[in-house]
């Protein structure tokens, strides 16, 4: 199938590959087989060149779709934090952490698409109806009921027009769980902008999350140990050293990561080759060390 190249695709397609440099964006139509089972897009980075893909499902594919995950590479590139799974990790841990996030990141989008004269009614109206045709909240797992409720804030924060709709629409689906969603809801509606906001946004939505695993009589997910966050350091702690910003920390499967001392979220996965020389190294040349951008906060 196709891709369509409307003018407000192409704009956005052309601005967004002057960010990259050399490397290239390719958009594909697949089937839903070659995606992931929480979404109906993706957008993943080639391993061989650095090139980025862009997945869609081929039934519904749109100008509003397209752009939106164009605008995931916008934001990206402007410094928004993103994330990174551990493949090692339950799928439920992964897709949680992924939702969770662009819960946030989702704001954003919405708001360029909308300053950019973007229809975004198509997926808020596909979701509405959607919704009724959800599995019975007394015929659901728990693990089922967690990933419905990080679902669902995730699609929220895209509404516009019918939020109040769809929020009735849960409220009546999911009668018992839906105090646990208004948790999250909160976080994500409270004030955010810039790249610092945003990760302080994700941290706290990750650490809210264990409690409603615990409400669920679910284990703690421990997403902000789980999911890699990039960090966003401020001017003062370039040039403090390793130590005084990150403490070392690990998983029970011996993966040793940095965690940041001010609230604990994972920062960056490490070899245990590295950790003697940690304390040498001041942040700014440590993160050159690893070939990683910096992103200061504003």
């Amino acid at each position: 199938m196709a891709i369509l190249m409307t003018e407000k695709v192409n704009i956005l397609f052309n601005e967004v590959s002057s960010m990259l440099g050399n490397r290239k964006i390719f958009i594909n139509a697949v089937g839903r087989d070659k995606l992931s089972p929480v979404a109906g897009a993706q957008v993943y980075t080639s391993t061989a060149n650095k090139d980025i893909i862009i997945d869609i499902q081929d039934d519904i594919v749109s100008e509003e779709l397209i752009t939106h995950e164009l605008l995931h590479i916008y934001f990206d590139q402007r410094g928004y934090p993103h994330v990174f799974a551990n493949n090692r990790m339950p799928d439920i841990i992964n897709n949680t952490g992924f939702l969770l996030h662009n819960a946030v990141i989702h704001k954003f989008i919405l708001e360029e698409q909308v300053r950019r004269g973007i229809d975004i009614t198509g997926v808020e109206n596909s979701y509405l109806k959607s919704i009724p045709n959800w599995i019975n909240e007394n015929d659901m797992t728990n693990t089922e009921k967690a990933n419905c409720i990080a679902k669902q804030l995730t699609f929220l924060i895209m509404a516009r027009e019918r939020k109040d709709e769809m929020l009735g629409l849960f409220k009546n689906k999911y009668p018992t769980i839906n105090y646990l969603f208004l948790k999250l809801y909160d976080i994500v509606t409270k004030s955010y902008c810039t790249p610092f906001e945003s990760r302080r946004t994700i941290v706290k939505l990750y650490k809210a999350f264990d409690e409603v695993a615990y409400e669920l009589g679910l284990p703690p997910m421990l997403l902000n140990k789980c999911m890699m966050l990039q960090f966003i350091p401020s001017l003062r702690q370039l040039d403090l050293n390793v130590s005084q910003v990150f403490r070392l920390a690990s998983l029970p499967n011996r993966f040793f990561f940095l965690e940041t001392i001010a609230d604990g979220q994972n920062t960056l996965y490490i070899n245990e080759d590295e950790m003697d020389n940690l304390s040498d190294y001041k942040l700014k040349d440590f993160f050159d060390f690893k070939g990683l951008t910096l992103v200061i906060k504003g």
